[in-house]
Order: C-alpha cells, then structure tokens, then sequence
C-alpha cells in the first residue's frame, strides 16, 4: 500500500513538472519571439494548413512534367476526418478558426489521457494508469497533441477503440475503427491488434480467418473508398503514394528502405539531428521498458509504425509520427523498473521535449 502511494505520489509531481516544463518555455518563447500567449500555442503551421485547405477547398491533384520527369501535387495525402471536423468548427460564431482549433486539440487530449488511463487502470491499476498519462505527455513531441495535427484525433478513438473491445462492445468498436482509418494512413495498422488477438485466441484457422477478415475489413474499406474517391475524382487510383513520393519523397518502397537513410542519420545536418535523436530515445524506450505484460498485440502494433516510417526513404517529418506510439507510455508505466530509473527517464524525456518544442516554433521542424 505504501508503495502505491509512493508511485501516485511521483506520477501527480511528474505530471506537474511536464506541465511548468510547458509554461517555462512557453514564456521564454513569448519573450524571445514577441508571441501572445495564445498565439504561441495555436499557430497554424504545415500539415494544419494544409488540413485547413481540404476543409476549405477539398481535395485537389495535378501532374505536371519537370525537366521531362512526371511530377504529382496536391493535398491528397491528408486524410478526410479531421478536415471535416474543422470544417464544422468553421460554422461556430465564437473565437478565431485558430483558437477553435487549439481547444478542439486539447478536449481531445484531455479525452485520450482519460481513455488511456481507463485502459491501464483497469488491468494494473490507478497507479500504473496515472503513470501511463505521464509517460504520453513527457514524450519528446507530445506538443503535437495541442498545436492543430490529427494526432490527438487518432489516438483518441484509438483508445475508444480499446476500451469498447475491452468492455466487449465489439460492433460499436469495429465501427469506431472505420473512423480510425480516416484519421491519419497509420491508423490502418491498429488492425495488428484484433488480428493478432484473433490468432492467440484462435480454436481453429477457418475461425481465425472469418474474425480476422471483418475486422480487417472495417479497418481498410473506408481507404478503398476514399482511393475510388481519388480514382472517380482525379483518373489515378493510386494518386496517394505518388504526391507521396513526389512532393515528400516517401517512396513506401520496402521494410529495408531505411538502409538508404544511414548517411543522411550519420551526417552532421541539424535538420536530421531531431529524427537521429528519436530514434536513439526509441531504442532507449525499448530497452529499459518493453515488456510482452499488456499483450504482444501492442508491440506488434508498434513494430509495424516504426517499421512503416522507416521504409518511407525519408528522413522528413518521421520524428513527430512516433507520437502516436501509445505503447510506449503503457511499457513505461507496468514496468518493474525502479522509480528512480523512472523519474530519470521522465526527465530526459522533458528535456528534450522542450528541445524539440524550440526547434518547432523557430521554425527548424516540419
């Protein structure tokens, strides 16, 4: 009893910290940039915009050729949900579109600390379940969550997701996760979950293939829908992966296409410094605290987002899409680490948060 209260006791004051952490730079990037408060936290910058316009304009696509080399654009790589969401904030007659969109990030934030913790505590408890909460907010880009990308959006129904499935809500679940897919392209690999609990629960394959495959379904028809959109819309199919590979130069084009990637990680770039440093705090991560005690599911789940980001072929914009790997936080929290080794893994990952939070609003991270 007294240890549970020692760990709830530390969880409350790291809690605490993360969030001064928050209010310290906050009022150092005031000062130094000539920002309002809450224009340093609602800025609209790169893939805000760029949802913003979807809302705005829709979809648009073109292909043009450059020095005889076929080149794809437009903004067909931002998934719909969130637009539409924005789109309905639009019709709110009170605050800027930009404030709108800054308490919309943090309502769904709040509501994934609440989901997650309600996941955690159910099966650890509260303590581990006030843990798991810290762990996500310290993590080194956590701030994705509040500055207007769909991060927040993902995570939150992917936790309403878990939590129907453990409540044993499946149809309301499998519909959720329609919703999922059209979130963010990575939400599409969350069906490692069901799939992989489909497989240990498994009494015969032809059962494993029938509940595999609707699960499975729910998960990628709303992609094929929205690709048929593209294809009646624009003549191409395919039009994702190709403004994918054009414009961002993710070419998607296999597990070992990071090994492509290694001199610019070894280079002396600072624009790859914040990708390098994640990838050493993944590893980090993983060392100290992956652990099979909340399902081999989850480390599956996680497997597949490293591994998708690492055969982008790019460097670009990879560090901030770990933000999504919610396993991280849950690892973190059951594990029988000592508490010592805890709050020093909290206060690197503060750290460099406010790192990477300096490098955002200078303008150095896209």
């Amino acid at each position: 009893m007294q240890s549970i209260s020692k760990t709830n006791l530390t969880a409350h004051f790291l809690v605490f910290c993360i969030f001064f952490s928050y209010l310290l730079l906050t009022r150092f990037l005031i000062q130094s940039k000539n920002f309002s408060f809450i224009e340093s936290l609602t800025k609209p910058r790169f893939d805000t915009l760029e949802y913003r316009k979807v809302a705005d304009y829709g979809y648009s696509a073109a292909v043009t050729v450059v020095e005889s080399k076929v080149v794809y654009s437009g903004n067909v790589v931002w998934f719909p949900l969130y637009p539409i969401i924005l789109k309905g904030l639009g019709i709110i007659p009170v605050f800027s579109l930009d404030v709108k969109t800054f308490l919309l990030s943090l309502v769904l934030t709040l509501l994934f600390c609440l989901l997650l913790y309600s996941l955690v505590s159910s099966k650890f408890g509260r303590s581990k379940g006030l843990l798991s909460v810290v762990g996500i907010l310290a993590f080194p880009t956590s701030f994705y969550l509040l500055i207007g990308f769909p991060y927040s959006l993902l995570l939150t129904l992917v936790l309403l997701y878990l939590n129907l499935l453990r409540n044993g809500r499946t149809s309301l679940a499998r519909i959720v996760s329609m919703a999922v897919s059209l979130a963010y392209p990575s939400g599409l690999f969350l069906a490692v979950i069901p799939v992989t609990r489909n497989f240990l629960a498994r009494k015969s394959i032809s059962e494993f293939i029938k509940r595999s495959s609707v699960d499975a379904a729910f998960f990628v028809s709303p992609v094929v829908f929205l690709f048929l959109y593209y294809y009646i819309k624009f003549g191409d199919f395919w039009i994702f992966f190709k403004v994918q590979a054009s414009g961002f130069g993710r070419s998607f084009s296999g597990p070992f296409n990071f090994l492509k990637l290694i001199p610019d990680a070894l280079g002396t770039k600072e624009s790859n410094r914040p990708e390098v440093l994640m990838l050493v705090f993944l590893v980090l991560n993983a060392l100290l605290f992956t652990s099979k005690k909340f399902g081999v599911e989850f480390i599956l789940y996680s497997l597949s987002v490293i591994a998708l980001s690492l055969s982008t072929g790019t460097l670009t914009s990879v560090y901030r899409h770990y933000v999504i790997l919610f396993p991280l936080a849950i690892w973190f929290a059951v594990s029988n680490r000592s508490l010592t080794v805890k709050l020093a893994y909290i206060i690197i990952s503060i750290l460099l948060l406010n790192w990477y939070l300096v490098f955002y609003i200078s303008g150095n991270l896209v």
